[in-house]
């Protein structure tokens, strides 16, 4: 009976979710979801939505958990649980009063990401389509009203976003509005579609509604927010202070562990790291100075990519290598394929370094792996190889495609993840360290450069000077 009751629970929030959350979905590859409308983005909404998963963890509350053990329900049911409850948890830090983050790993968390994402994504090529198009993206305007709104409410409760974030997401707004409109990343969809009266019709689309509420945006930032945005980067300096930074690490680690703690591992990790990276550079540079290191490593000529199409062919030359070993190791071989394809100008300029979309089971498409080609002069060699093997194959591409073709459990499964386990854990270490045994990587690494395996503790001891502890480092 729990078995039941958990399914059709699951299917029921499944279905929530991406009513809720078109564009998430069409992240997740998923097409049998509404194509004429965004997400609302308003604060009503958002704490409509928050009820709804308070009324979904109850029912789950409800099962017996004992009954679901040694089933596959059971991975659901904790996986959603967990879910929940971090979500829950989460609401201390109200991010979405200072929703601006360009940067983030996922696309679909930062509005305009999520935008700019579905415009590449919005179906088209029939004429069905082409209406649900043009009424969803009329809409843009309102989209843009609610993020004002809902950031003029986050000033007034004492949340913003760091300062220097705004910046640079001022510079990719102003970015759009000095392209040609067909140059816009919001007339992606027009471009791939070959009708001419569809094409105007998104031309005078992005004229007369989405460039002027990007144009208002913009007047916002400039002239009433970024003067109130806040200096620190660590939600410590919100009101929600500690127990905000305590909520985002248990949703990043589903564990309960301090803030010390993280950073004592941290701080061990690194001087690993750095004797390592030290160890490898005498032997290239002929210097144990690590700041030397890492500046030769970043300007000597060799190292560097000197136009998009090179830094392209160096990838998929790797993604290559890396397809004809992978059956020497690995029995379980997604069907799926991946493709490597460049972000948009104004997705590079975001800083954006990779990003990783699931395949498109229904369409038989591909996962896709987007990199960053913009100002290829200033890109380094020595982290695209670690990169592109943990985004994709034996990392993110193996393990996403693997759970969508796998029938033994229920479909939610394929949408929950946690990043402590799906980020910090499998994909770069093993990824990487499989990619080395296999002899995929050709540049010679840092296991602490040109892999996230230094950046990950990087971030865990950065947060430090924001929690509790308050140190300086």
């Amino acid at each position: 009976m729990d078995r039941e009751k958990l399914n059709q629970i699951a299917s029921a929030y499944e279905n929530e979710l991406f009513c809720y959350n078109p564009e998430l979905a069409m992240y997740f590859g998923r097409n049998n979801v509404e194509h004429d409308k965004f997400k609302d983005h308003s604060l009503k909404a958002t704490y409509a939505w928050q009820r709804t998963e308070d009324n979904f963890l109850y029912q789950l509350n409800q099962l017996s958990e004992n009954n679901l053990k040694n089933f596959p329900e059971y991975l659901t049911y904790r996986l959603l649980r967990q879910t929940l409850i971090d979500n829950k948890k989460i609401r201390i830090c109200k991010e979405e009063l200072w929703n601006i983050n360009p940067q983030t790993v996922n696309a679909y968390d930062f509005w305009q990401s999520s935008l700019m994402m579905l415009a590449e994504k919005q179906p088209i090529g029939k004429e069905e389509y082409r209406k649900f198009a043009l009424k969803r993206w009329e809409t843009f305007p309102e989209v843009v009203k609610d993020e004002i709104d809902n950031l003029k409410e986050g000033l007034a409760l004492g949340f913003s976003a760091p300062r220097c974030i705004v910046q640079v997401f001022l510079n990719s707004l102003k970015s759009i509005l000095h392209s040609s409109i067909i140059n816009s990343p919001y007339f992606d969809f027009a471009r791939r579609d070959d009708d001419t009266k569809f094409k105007q019709a998104v031309e005078e689309l992005i004229k007369v509604k989405i460039n002027p509420s990007i144009q208002k945006y913009t007047h916002f930032l400039e002239n009433e927010y970024l003067i109130a945005a806040r200096n620190e980067i660590g939600i410590n300096s919100l009101p929600c202070s500690d127990e905000g930074y305590i909520a985002k690490l248990q949703k990043e680690t589903t564990l309960n562990i301090q803030a010390n703690e993280i950073f004592q591992y941290g701080i061990e990790y690194m001087k690993e790291l750095e004797e390592e990276i030290v160890s490898i550079g005498y032997k290239i540079f002929k210097t144990k100075s690590l700041e030397e290191i890492f500046r030769l490593a970043k300007s000597e000529p060799q190292f560097r990519f000197h136009s998009e199409e090179e830094i392209l062919k160096y990838n998929r030359l790797a993604l290559a290598r890396a397809y004809n070993r992978m059956p020497l190791w690995f029995k379980n071989i997604p069907k799926s394929n991946c493709i490597i394809k460049p972000f948009s100008a104004h997705f590079g300029q975001m800083g954006t370094v990779a990003e990783y979309h699931p395949p498109n089971l229904d369409e038989q498409s591909p996962g896709i792996f987007y990199i960053n080609t913009y100002a290829p002069g200033e890109q380094n060699r020595l982290n695209h190889e670690a990169v592109l093997f943990h985004e994709l194959i034996p990392g993110h591409h193996y393990q996403t495609a693997l759970l969508y073709e796998a029938d033994l459990y229920h479909s939610l499964n394929k949408y929950l993840w946690h990043n402590g386990y799906d980020e910090g854990v499998i994909p770069p270490f093993i990824a990487v360290s499989k990619s080395k045994n296999l002899g995929c990587l050709r540049q010679f690494h840092f296991r602490g450069y040109s892999s996230e395996s230094h950046i990950r503790p990087f971030m865990v001891v950065m947060p430090e000077p924001i929690s509790s502890l308050f140190l300086n480092l």
